[in-house]
């Protein structure tokens, strides 16, 4: 059984996060929709602030949806559409599933900060970009979407051999 800590983002890695937060927000699809905006938001800064356990259906639609108390999850399917809604919003993208880029962050100087440029190189971080790959980056699925996301601290393995483990390189 694998166990994720929620509560272990630093300050700078939630800044990061917040700013991917952003670019997603004021995409094409998020940027006509307040509602999806609101939902997504509260879903990250929830896990941001280590309150994973917290993402229920009553919780999130008194906070986001701004039920009454007495909202039922189990008679009201209100968050369980707007989750499937959500869901289709991101599996509609045409090709934004697509794994774009993956790179592993080898630079001890790199520092991270709101422009990925950078951030992608800090030592102990993987980059990696869902969406579009042929606009420039040497690939062949084409998507209105590129989004850059980057993890911390990782392990990554390929066929069966871990290269990357907590963020340090192996090879």
């Amino acid at each position: 059984m694998t166990v994720i800590s929620l509560n272990c983002w630093s300050e700078s890695d939630q800044k990061a996060i917040r700013a991917q937060l952003v670019r997603i927000l004021n995409s094409g699809p998020f940027h006509q929709s307040q509602r999806r905006q609101r939902f997504l938001e509260y879903l990250v800064n929830e896990t941001l602030a280590g309150r994973g356990e917290r993402l229920k259906g009553y919780n999130v639609a008194l906070e986001v949806f701004d039920r009454p108390e007495t909202f039922d999850p189990t008679t009201d399917p209100l968050v369980r559409i707007e989750a499937a809604r959500l869901r289709e919003m991101i599996d509609g993208v045409p090709g934004g599933t697509n794994l774009a880029e993956l790179g592993i962050g080898l630079n001890p100087a790199a520092r991270v900060s709101d422009e990925i440029t950078e951030s992608k190189k800090k030592q102990g971080t993987a980059h990696f970009a869902l969406g579009d790959n042929a606009g420039g980056y040497g690939g062949v699925v084409e998507s209105p979407v590129h989004l850059d996301g980057m993890l911390f601290g990782v392990t990554i393995t390929v066929d069966g051999e871990e290269i990357v483990r907590d963020g340090e390189v192996l090879l």
